[in-house]
C-alpha cells in the first residue's frame, strides 16, 4: 500500500495546489476535514508530486518556530534570531513554492499572519490543512478581524474531505485496486468497520492483507474483514494500557 490511491478527493486536492501555483495573486488556499480523512495523507502526496514542502504545525507552535521549521524543510541553514529574522531569510526563497501547513487548526492569529504576509509579498503558494477548528478562528469575533485579509485570500478556494459514504466509494477506491473484485457484502462490512474514514480503511485494509498473505488466500471475505477488525481492536486496546 506504497501507493496512494487517487480518490477524487486526492484528485481535487491536486486541482487545487496546481491553481495556487498557476495564480498571480491570492495564492493561498485550505484544506479541512475530520481526523481520519486523509489530510496528512494527501499532504504527503502533494508533496511528491508538486514538490511542495510540508511543515507539521503542533499545539503552542510559536511564529519563530513555525519559521524556522519551514527555513529548514527548505533546506535553509537554521540559525538564531527573531521570527521576523526567520521571515526575512525565507523572503527569496519561497517565491513559486507551495508550502502546506499540515495540522493548521493549532496555530494563532500571528503564525497565519506571517505565513499571508509570505504568500502575499514573497510570492508563496500556501495551502493549510486541519480540521474544523482552524474554520472557527475566521469566525470567532476575537480572531476574525485579525484573519480578515488571509480569509479574503482564500475565498473559494477551498476543499472539505469527508469520509467514504456510499459502498461503491471504497470499493471503487480502496477494495477493487488492492484486492481486486469483491463482493457486495464483504464490501458492506469492510465500510461497516471502517465507517468509511480514510485512515481506518487503510489500517484495516492492512490488518487484511496481513491474514491472507500467509496463508496464500487471494479473496477478501466478511471473515477476514472480522478478524482483521478484532486484531485492531485489541491492538488498540493494548496501546491504550
Amino acid at each position: 500500500m506504497s501507493t496512494l490511491i487517487e480518490t477524487q478527493a486526492v484528485q481535487q486536492a491536486l486541482a487545487l495546489a496546481q491553481t495556487l501555483l498557476s495564480t498571480d495573486s491570492n495564492r493561498v488556499g485550505k484544506i479541512d476535514g475530520k481526523p481520519g480523512t486523509g489530510k496528512s495523507t494527501i499532504a504527503h502526496y502533494l508533496v511528491a508530486q508538486l514538490g511542495a514542502v510540508r511543515v507539521c504545525a503542533y499545539q503552542g507552535m510559536s511564529t519563530k518556530t513555525l519559521m524556522i521549521d519551514l527555513c529548514a524543510a527548505l533546506g535553509l541553514d537554521v540559525t538564531g534570531g527573531t521570527a521576523a529574522t526567520q521571515i526575512a531569510r525565507l523572503r527569496p526563497r519561497v517565491n513559486n513554492r507551495l508550502v502546506i501547513i499540515d495540522e493548521a487548526n493549532h496555530l494563532k492569529w500571528p503564525q497565519l499572519e506571517g505565513l499571508r504576509f509570505l504568500a502575499d509579498e514573497a510570492g508563496m503558494a500556501l495551502l493549510l490543512m486541519g480540521t474544523d477548528l482552524m474554520n472557527r478562528q475566521f469566525r470567532t469575533p476575537q480572531t476574525g478581524v485579525y484573519l480578515a485579509q488571509l480569509a479574503s485570500r482564500i475565498g473559494a478556494k477551498t476543499l472539505h474531505l469527508t469520509r467514504m459514504r456510499r459502498i461503491d466509494e471504497g470499493q471503487a477506491y480502496v477494495l477493487q485496486p488492492l484486492f481486486g473484485k469483491v463482493d457486495r457484502a464483504t464490501a458492506k462490512r469492510f465500510m461497516q468497520v471502517s465507517q468509511g474514514y480514510w485512515r481506518d480503511s487503510v489500517e484495516l485494509a492492512r490488518a487484511c492483507q496481513r491474514l491472507m498473505a500467509p496463508n496464500g488466500l487471494s479473496q477478501l471475505t466478511t471473515e477476514i474483514v472480522d478478524t482483521a477488525a478484532l486484531w485492531m481492536a485489541e491492538g488498540r486496546k493494548g496501546d491504550a494500557l
